[in-house]
């Protein structure tokens, strides 16, 4: 569990510098980005007092500098599966419910709880198309009767409707 933001630049190869903190060490949490922010969400601390967070933090891409706290997850929530829109960040599954949920890239706040993509799916990577979220090889069951261990499928919903995932077929 660290606390420490790193950034790195895309067009040249280069060691990645520590430009700020997160405002609690964790691992195992939910990053997200919008064009200006990046947001850390959630995550687990191994070393005593050891525990899972709610935190939503947001940090600039302008400026190096620490992270703010900006809201609240809708519990402690750890190996969280991520993804985001320009609009909003998700959490698509974590461990220890299935609760989706997503926050706010525009406003700062709590998150809300999206009822039809809760998923027992956690520790899996998640992504986002125009159209679509995804869940690729993760622990749970994405979509029931697909396996209650390792799943390498892959399952996707509609982003506009939030509905119920699907299988992809692959």
């Amino acid at each position: 569990a660290t606390n420490i933001i790193d950034k790195w630049p895309f067009a040249t190869d280069e060691n990645a510098t520590d430009v700020g903190d997160l405002t609690q060490q964790r691992g195992w949490g939910a990053a997200a980005s919008s064009t200006t922010y990046g947001y850390y969400a959630g995550g687990f601390h191994w070393i005593p007092p050891s525990g899972r967070y709610n935190i939503i933090d947001k940090y600039a891409f302008a400026s190096d500098g620490n992270a703010t706290d900006v809201g609240d997850l809708l519990g402690a929530r750890t190996m969280s599966i991520s993804s985001s829109t320009t609009t909003h960040g998700f959490s698509l599954g974590s461990y220890p419910v299935g609760n989706a949920e997503k926050y706010s890239h525009v406003s700062d706040g709590n998150s809300t709880q999206i009822p039809g993509l809760g998923t027992p799916a956690y520790f899996g990577s998640g992504n986002t198309s125009d159209t679509n979220h995804y869940i690729t090889q993760h622990y749970g069951t994405a979509v029931p009767g697909f396996g209650p261990t390792y799943n390498t499928g892959v399952v996707k919903a509609p982003i506009a409707s939030e509905d119920a995932y699907s299988d992809t077929g692959v």
